[in-house]
């Protein structure tokens, strides 16, 4: 501070109380922060119980603020922490009835111990909290019996068992580093009190001039001798602060100035609807403002008839719902109906005026008045009551309490309304697949594409009609500009805390106070968080005000990368710190958050923001993947830990003995929903073979195998193909030893017996699992099982034949060996003569007709199953195969191709060439191909050879044929126009040598 002309004395400047007065402002302002923020029926207690402490009749949750200045680490062997867990220690002994915990908020950043060394190089205070959610507690322990303490602590610390020490002590106390400084936690206070007076009609400045006078009423309470305040303590002196004492002869004085009765609106006119063309689905799947023509192309919804059914007999109706129910196409939907009749809609344009004055001229009328809670309550009325056969009147509320007690009112049920809309556009499948495909371009029939019904289904879930239609158009896929507009608003960093806390908590419910901590990790003002959350519930980017989750989790999974990707390093360091507060938490789920790390960590652009969240922030998620016990924790500790070198380089190099026991324990004994996730570790352990082995060789196949025994039944058939599963995919860590034990442990009898019994009630692919992974360990065993299991098979395959194909995959591919894409299975490696026959007995459930009647209606995302299907029917049943292709029709498979026979798919050729290979399917292909030959762009390879006329064809109109990338076959097109064409082959080479040359030189 200058002093201006004065000379200070050197030996005076250290009696300067600065940095003391500074802290006991901090300590105030923060205890002016908590009074802001109480709860009903608790109470502040000031310089009671720490610096503050909140009780509530059955806790009492203390806080200790410190303000550093001179740029200390905190650390457990400061004295003031040390204090801090004594304090917590006697307030419990002295308070056994209350739920006693303690926050030491400091603005310090961690250090490390001097002299000590926890594990994984953390700190002490970072051991601290990794102890408290489970990790080894023995290291804090030992350091904490070093310290001095009083005679009753210092026996809790060295007896107390590993769960009392963190029930008793470590969860009760939270180290809340970095916390904010005086002034941003005073912006905060005033921004709060700003806003809260402008929602009372006061101006922003009176809310600024309130604080003061709070904090002298902070200041006034800590000299009296009941040192407490409540909520209603804050409220008078609110009102205190923000009213003033007036004469009444001055009031009366104003009063008489203002006209008493206030501002009046103008009488808005009334404009006339028309119902002209239709624009489609487009404006309302990009949710545009909808004209009466769009709201006749939505499905009609039931509350559209009841709005009738109330005009035609009481000559006016009121329709009231939440935001975005669709209340204002249901209206315009019941319009249509008397505008039909001859009469003439009309609508208000400002609903806010003093009186509604229907019309007068005798032409028969509908009038409509939107957003009517926003008209004045007599004048509604009094035009209700003026209504008649032909002057009819539909007003809508934006909420269901406004006028919800009238009569005539009708409440439009926003999830029906979602279902009458899913309904409507599945039964118009193609109508609706075309309408989205205009805005999302990734919908489709093709493979690769995204399923229309799968899309719809999606939908369906929606809240409001707005939702689905969001979903439905995929509005995550213009995520890049809706962040944008966010980014001018300011709106983006509050964006990515809904998006962090929607995934964290796996879509659970987000009320306002929810965000409150992500914000206050974030250093984001409360009127800054409250502005853009109104910008974001305007803009329909949130669900409303009181559910604060983004339309769809796949549009918060998409969210990070455009906003990390324009703010600068402290914006970057917000969402990271939201990010880290959601990893501390232990209300969040293990599943959401291991979610939420693989979501931060794919991105649509491919840039890495891993490095922004670094190991500290991961230490209490950690911890808890590492004591996880139940099967939905172990599965998600185990999902996150496969990948997380993503965050924490060569976490894994170097495995602690814990984590080898830890995981072998899970692999020893399964747990359902758990065992997938165990294998899918083990398999990812190739980038460390020796991790893999060592967790095998630590476990017990003995248990496995009796894991197996008792699941090895129809209730719990999903789970014995889990362990199977588990087993199979741990393949690269297995020894001889380990195989040999695990299969002498399981009961063979039993196994074969629940296979011929497999439940028709579980998926067939976990029956593929569960055989597949047994042919792979023991394969005469496994092709006993799998034949056992055939019976149970034939039902699906033959309701479902190329769906329930695709899930027995896995045992026609790495079982039995009758399909190999790559031909590396061949000779001893290949199929045998018992799995031939074993494949010829699933294959025999089906009938060839039936069979092709069924593959004659695929889709051309099916193409390529149904041709995997044929090839294996030719293989294992080759009369049923001739028969089947016979009995195909050719018509539907052609109308499937459709417009795709101008570049026809991979898959779609491959079913071709499968049929191909029969005498009566050879004519039939060829004739197919040269129907459409001249609309073929350019032709492949394969085509050509199963087609030759239509090749001919083909270089004669001047149209190419690839020769390059299938050689072999390239080469036998070319030897069979050179025999039959020879005048082409010119043509047909045409800059293949060219190309051919380039492959070769590489």
């Amino acid at each position: 501070m200058s002093a201006g002309d004065l000379s200070i004395p050197e030996d005076q400047r250290g009696r300067q109380a600065v940095v003391s007065l500074g802290g006991y402002v901090h300590q105030l302002v923060a205890t002016m922060r908590a009074w802001q923020r109480l709860g009903a029926g608790e109470a502040l207690l000031l310089e009671v119980a720490e610096d503050y402490a909140v009780l509530a009749s059955d806790a009492l949750q203390m806080t200790q603020v410190k303000r550093e200045s001179s740029g200390t680490s905190l650390t457990l062997r400061r004295a003031d922490a040390r204090k801090a867990i004594l304090s917590l220690w006697q307030f419990r002994a002295a308070n056994p009835d209350h739920d006693v915990r303690l926050h030491f908020l400091t603005t310090a950043p961690i250090g490390k111990e001097a002299s000590t060394a926890f594990p994984e190089g953390a700190t002490g205070i970072g051991w601290w909290a990794r102890a408290a959610q489970g990790a080894d507690v023995e290291p804090l322990r030992a350091f904490l019996l070093t310290l001095k303490w009083p005679d009753g602590l210092a026996v809790f610390l060295a007896t107390a068992s590993a769960d009392a020490l963190r029930d008793g002590l470590l969860r009760r106390i939270s180290w809340l580093t970095g916390a904010d400084q005086t002034r941003t936690l005073l912006d905060t206070i005033g921004s709060e009190l700003r806003e809260r007076a402008v929602g009372q009609g006061l101006l922003a400045s009176d809310g600024e001039r309130a604080l003061p006078l709070l904090a002298l009423r902070v200041l006034e309470t800590v000299l009296a001798e009941d040192r407490r305040l409540t909520g209603r303590d804050f409220e008078a002196a609110w009102e205190k602060a923000t009213t003033l004492p007036i004469a009444l002869s001055i009031a009366r004085q104003m009063l008489a100035g203002s006209g008493g009765e206030g501002t009046q609106h103008n009488s808005g006119p009334w404009h006339a609807v028309t119902f002209g063309q239709s624009r489609g689905l487009g404006p309302a799947l990009l949710a545009r403002a909808l004209g009466a023509a769009d709201a006749l192309q939505c499905p009609r919804l039931p509350e559209a008839a009841d709005l009738e059914r109330e005009l035609d007999t009481g000559y006016s109706a009121r329709l009231a719902g939440m935001p975005g129910a669709g209340k204002s196409v249901c209206a315009l939907q019941a319009a249509r109906g008397y505008a039909d009749r001859g009469f003439r809609i009309l609508r208000l344009t400002d609903p806010r005026c003093a009186a509604i004055p229907l019309s007068t001229d005798g032409v028969p009328t509908l009038h409509l008045i939107d957003d009517a809670h926003l008209a004045s309550s007599a004048a509604l009325t009094l035009a209700e009551q003026s209504c008649g056969p032909d002057s009819l009147l539909l007003s809508t509320f934006t909420s269901v309490d406004t006028g919800g007690t009238s009569s005539g009112m009708i409440h439009l049920d926003a999830k029906r309304a979602v279902r009458v809309i899913a309904d409507d556009l599945r039964s118009r499948r193609t109508e609706t697949m075309a309408e989205v495909s205009k805005v999302d371009d990734s919908i489709g029939d093709r493979p690769g594409e995204e399923n229309i019904d799968w899309r719809i289904d999606a939908a369906a879930a929606s809240d409001f009609p707005w939702q689905f239609c969001f979903v439905l158009s995929a509005g995550w896929r213009r995520v890049r500009s809706i962040v944008a507009s966010a980014r001018e608003v300011q709106a983006d960093i509050l964006l990515g805390a809904i998006a962090i806390r929607q995934i964290a908590s796996r879509d659970a419910r987000t009320a306002r106070s929810d965000l409150d901590p992500y914000l206050d990790a974030a250093g984001i003002e409360v009127a800054a968080a409250d502005k853009a959350i109104a910008w974001l519930v305007k803009q329909r980017l949130v669900l409303g005000d009181h559910d604060l989750r983004c339309p769809h989790q796949r549009f918060s999974a998409e969210v990070f990368d455009p906003i990390l990707r324009e703010q600068d390093e402290r914006g970057r360091g917000r969402i990271a710190a939201m990010i880290g507060h959601a990893l501390a938490d232990p209300a969040m789920p293990l599943a959401g958050l291991g979610s939420l790390l693989s979501q931060f960590r794919t991105t649509r652009s491919g840039y890495n923001w891993t490095w922004l969240i670094g190991r500290e922030r991961l230490e209490p998620f950690l911890a808890r993947c590492w004591s996880a016990t139940e099967p939905t924790d172990i599965a998600a500790a185990m999902h996150a830990l496969r990948e997380i070198d993503a965050y924490a380089k060569d976490y894994f190099k170097r495995p602690t003995r814990d984590q080898i026991a830890t995981v072998a324990r899970w692999f020893s004994a399964p747990a359902p929903g758990a065992a997938y996730a165990v294998g899918n570790f083990i398999n990812g352990t190739y980038r460390n073979t020796r991790l893999g082995r060592a967790i095998v060789r630590a476990s017990d196949p003995e248990a496995t195998a009796a894991a197996l025994n008792a699941a090895m039944a129809s209730p719990s058939a999903d789970f014995a193909s889990e362990i199977v599963h588990m087993v199979y995919q741990s393949f690269g860590g297995l020894t001889p030893e380990w195989t040999e034990r695990f299969l002498a442990g399981i009961d063979r009898k039993k196994a074969i017996a629940f296979a011929a019994a497999w439940p028709a009630s579980s998926h067939l692919y976990r029956a593929a699992w569960f055989c597949a992974g047994l042919i792979y360990l023991d394969k005469e065993f496994g092709y006993d099982v799998t034949a056992a299991m055939a019976p149970a098979m034939a039902g699906p395959l033959r309701e479902n034949p190329v769906e329930a194909f695709a899930q027995l995959e896995d045992i026609f591919w790495g079982g039995l060996k009758v399909y190999e894409p790559f031909g590396r299975s061949r000779g001893k490696r290949g199929a045998t003569t018992c799995s031939l026959s074993i494949a010829a007995k699933i294959c025999d459930a089906w009938e060839p007709k039936r069979l092709a009647e069924q593959l004659s209606g695929v889709t051309l995302r099916e193409f390529e199953r149904a041709g995997i299907l044929l090839h294996v029917l030719r293989r294992c049943l080759p009369a049923a195969y001739q028969e089947t292709v016979a009995a195909l029709d050719w018509d539907r498979l052609d109308a499937a191709i459709g417009a795709d026979w101008k570049a026809p798919s991979h898959d779609a050729v491959a079913f071709l060439c499968q049929c191909y290979e029969s005498k009566l399917g050879r004519a039939a292909v060829a004739q197919l191909v040269e129907k459409h030959v001249d609309e073929i762009g350019q032709m492949g390879s394969r085509l050509a050879f199963i087609a030759p006329s239509a090749s001919y064809r083909q270089i004669e109109r001047g149209a190419p044929i690839a020769l390059a990338g299938q050689w072999s076959i390239g080469a036998a097109v070319l030897a069979d126009f050179h025999k039959h064409r020879r005048a082409l082959v010119p043509a047909l080479i045409g800059n293949h040598p060219r190309l051919m040359a380039e492959a070769l030189s590489k």
